[in-house]
């Protein structure tokens, strides 16, 4: 659940990005800082799922090594992992959407 939180977070920053720059700021889409961005998502949705698999199973191969090191990393913890970086995906997407509604009021004021 936390990964589908985290994608629609980093979406919703992506899809407000794209019309602030391209409708507001008459910015050209570049092909690459597309790729890029798509890129960067599949290696966070990688590599933050790597980390929670790993956080999950890092006590229980240390339990059955018999090593007794207190490490108690819950579903908390890994949603967690996702959370911080869902939260600030979701206030960079509230920034962009907050920009994109006062610019088109103030065009609209002006009119």
């Amino acid at each position: 659940m936390s990964i589908v939180v985290f994608t629609l977070c980093y979406i919703s920053n992506f899809s407000f990005g794209l019309y602030y720059n391209t409708k507001i700021l008459s910015q050209k889409i570049s092909k690459t800082k597309l790729k890029n961005t798509i890129l960067k998502l599949i290696s966070f949705i990688v590599g933050l799922t790597c980390l929670s698999v790993a956080s999950y199973l890092f006590p229980i191969i240390l339990e059955s090594l018999d090593l007794n090191i207190e490490i108690e990393i819950t579903n908390k913890v890994i949603a967690g992992l996702f959370g911080s970086t869902s939260i600030f995906y979701a206030t960079q997407a509230l920034g962009k959407l907050k920009d994109t509604i006062l610019k088109n009021t103030n065009n609209l004021d002006k009119k």
